[in-house]
């Protein structure tokens, strides 16, 4: 028993009629259109704050190239404007107008939450490369040397963006003692960086309830390390 394909073949007459065809085209383009306007709006946030797509990408931690495709969506995600916007220049502000009234935001309300990322509720606030850079007074290509020498703890998010939990550094901006030497004994068990960020927020029974960022900043760092080394090596088998 055959049964006709009564909706593809109206799908074929739509497609084979020259009025349906031209207001496709027509929506392809204006489609274009919006995408190439949009893509100029981030650009104009660039270009105002005079900064190359080379000084974004590193200002991100992306290449030059993932920026330049970065300016030709149309679709991104609200986090990945914030994070963009707040590259550009840190007094940069989101400002929604609903019935008349004027909402204002900061770009940091939207940046630090990693929604759409692993255990951002358990890993908590984080910052980008720039932000970090201005807390420890360094260059952007100072704290990227850090990252390569795990020293210092970078999470690459779903969308690629180089994100640093906020909770390795004191309030004071500067470091907690102890971070580099357990970094480096962890990244032995794994190259995920986002585990051993989950890892270091997740309260241990070894530390007596705290966490071992928690217990880094309170001085405890050799039972820190002996907890890593342990945890490590579990890691690998």
């Amino acid at each position: 028993m055959e049964i006709e394909d009564k909706g593809g073949q109206r799908l074929l007459r739509r497609v084979a009629d020259p009025a349906y065809a031209e207001r496709i085209t027509e929506i392809r383009n204006a489609m274009r259109e919006m995408d190439r306007a949009y893509a100029g709006r981030l650009a104009s946030i660039r270009k105002a704050a005079q900064l190359t797509q080379e000084d974004m990408a590193t200002r991100l931690g992306k290449r030059q190239s993932a920026v330049s495709k970065l300016e030709r969506q149309h679709d991104l995600l609200l986090s990945t404007l914030a994070r963009y916007i707040r590259a550009a220049g840190p007094e940069a502000e989101l400002v929604v107008t609903v019935g008349g009234h004027e909402l204002r935001y900061a770009i940091d309300e939207f940046v630090s939450s990693g929604a759409d990322d692993p255990y951002p509720a358990v890993i908590g606030p984080v910052h980008d490369i720039s932000g970090v850079a201005r807390r420890l007074n360094l260059s952007e290509k100072a704290i990227e040397q850090y990252v390569a020498r795990n020293e210092l703890l970078a999470c690459r998010t779903s969308e690629g963006m180089q994100v640093f939990p906020a909770f390795q550094f004191h309030d004071d901006g500067q470091l907690i003692p102890g971070l580099g030497t357990v970094l480096q004994i962890m990244v032995e068990g794994t190259e995920d960086r986002w585990q051993v960020a989950l890892w270091l927020s997740t309260p241990s029974e070894d530390l007596r309830g705290r966490r071992p960022y928690e217990a880094l900043k309170a001085g405890r760092v050799k039972a820190v390390e002996k907890l890593a080394r342990q945890t490590a090596a579990r890691w690998l088998h």
